[in-house]
């Protein structure tokens, strides 16, 4: 999922820092990013968000639960839910 996005990433300290992509602060949600800038290229931020790994489930039902930081997040960067919505925490 690729499109040219509004980024500014401002340090709070050491290990801190406030990412905004169109203005929306997605910092919460992230475990890392990577920002590439290259001479005449647009830039490339390349960000991991803070997701849960399930990598097997065998014969299980299961309600997957997004967290609306993750889900706003995901959103902001051109996923669209399931029926328009997303199941959240209780």
């Amino acid at each position: 999922m690729s499109r040219n996005h509004t980024v500014r990433i401002t340090s709070k300290g050491v290990g801190a820092a406030e990412v905004c992509i169109d203005g929306v602060d997605i910092a919460r949600s992230l475990k890392s990013l990577d920002l590439h800038m290259g001479r005449g290229e647009i830039p490339t931020m390349t960000a991991d968000l803070l997701l849960h790994d399930v990598t097997e489930l065998q014969d299980t039902e299961a309600r997957v639960i997004v967290p609306d930081a993750t889900a706003d997040t995901l959103k902001l960067l051109g996923w669209t839910p399931p029926d328009g919505e997303h199941p959240t925490a209780p």
